[in-house]
């Protein structure tokens, strides 16, 4: 399995936030596809529309550096060659370099797939900042419909890192099945409905009956971070989309409004579900490489978040480790920690320093040009 195919495993972002099963994305040359019309959408009548910010993230273009150059020229090269559609590389808040490969439509959002998962973690940070809840507290304790489930069983820090233990889900990680979309999108049927059935809130059972236990072993699923959009409701009191705008958005300074996926109920979309116009998403990036480097709880919060909390030892992936829905331990740029998404949606960070790099394509055949490009762009500023 290719590195970025882990990331089809990942493709429970299709609830909520595509018109049918015809219009799934497909597989292009192997790859994870997903066609414009999906990348480039602005969700259903149904989701969250944001407020924007009254204090916008200043987003400061200037010139690359000779060395910089020379990144920028390869990444345009990967820019023209590939899927990709947009990239960015920026040092701090400076805007050093931006492209597209066609101009991105005016009036449509981008879609960033499952990099909605580790804005869901900015969002259980937020939570946990404001003492809602603790990374040990129980799934039951805000979702009582789970007592007696092996799902209940679980931690909030259990589902941030993935091991809740319990079912899979279908080949595409999802665990719904096709005909129930409908229902879902009517409104007869909640996010919350699907968890509380009985195969998707148990332990798998083997040869020798269930074995799984909560918090052992990593998992990638829909279930935990849909699970974790229910805590977001019950703790907060509002809507996942309003928690996710007030805790994150707004705070990160995004310029034009966002829309979040959700079900009727006000459960998110919280395995994905997240759409910002392209320097929204350069805006987002660079806030959370500011609070990486503050002092504040959120900043406690990130610099755990973005460190290896479970190893990744299940399938062949790009990363060998996994956060609180961070991928950690890249193969090509070990340094340096991501949001990932399931066609070539990345965002990247290094700890140790302030560059970052966000890229947005319809699939991922050149997301190893694209680590190996990040590599050498965050290591500009790392001694030798």
């Amino acid at each position: 399995m290719k590195k970025s195919q882990i990331f089809l495993i990942g493709s429970s972002l299709l609830a909520f936030s595509i018109q049918s099963l015809a219009q799934m994305p497909s597989m292009s040359n192997g790859e994870p596809s997903a066609p414009d019309q999906w990348l480039l959408s602005n969700g259903r009548e149904w989701h969250h529309k944001t407020e924007v910010s009254p204090t916008p993230l200043e987003l400061k273009p200037r010139e690359p550096t000779q060395q910089e150059a020379l990144l920028i020229k390869r990444a345009q090269g990967i820019l023209q060659s590939s899927s990709t559609r947009y990239m960015a590389l920026m040092d701090g808040s400076d805007l050093v370099w931006s492209g597209a490969k066609k101009p991105l439509p005016e009036n449509r959002r981008i879609f960033g797939m499952s990099m909605g998962k580790t804005v869901t973690s900015l969002a259980i940070g937020a939570a946990l900042c404001d003492r809602k809840i603790t990374l040990n507290t129980m799934v039951t304790e805000f979702v009582p419909e789970l007592n007696g489930t092996d799902l209940g069983k679980s931690t909030i820090k259990n589902l941030l890192m993935m091991s809740s233990g319990v079912w899979a889900g279908y080949p595409d990680s999802r665990v719904y099945k096709a005909e129930e979309e409908n229902e879902l999108n009517s409104g007869s049927l909640s996010i919350l409905d699907v968890l509380k059935r009985q195969k998707v809130s148990s332990f798998p059972i083997g040869l020798f009956g269930k074995s799984a236990k909560a918090g052992e072993n990593f998992e990638y699923k829909s279930t935990d971070p849909l699970l974790l959009g229910i805590i977001l409701n019950r703790s907060t009191q509002m809507s996942f989309g309003k928690w996710v705008e007030q805790s994150v958005l707004l705070p990160a300074g995004i310029k034009r409004p966002a829309i979040i996926a959700q079900d009727r109920f006000g459960f998110g979309n919280s395995d994905a579900g997240i759409r910002l116009f392209a320097e929204d998403w350069v805006r987002l990036a660079v806030w959370v490489n500011q609070k990486q480097k503050s002092d504040e709880c959120l900043g406690d919060y990130i610099r755990e978040a973005s460190k290896t909390q479970i190893q990744v030892n299940t399938r062949p992936t790009g990363h060998l480790g996994y956060g609180y829905f961070i991928w950690t331990e890249d193969k090509l740029a070990p340094s340096s920690y991501w949001a990932a998404g399931f066609a070539g949606q990345r965002l990247a960070w290094n700890p140790k320093n302030n560059r970052m790099l966000v890229v947005f394509s319809n699939d991922a055949s050149a997301m190893d040009q694209v680590s190996a490009l990040y590599r050498d762009w965050s290591a500009l500023d790392v001694p030798k």
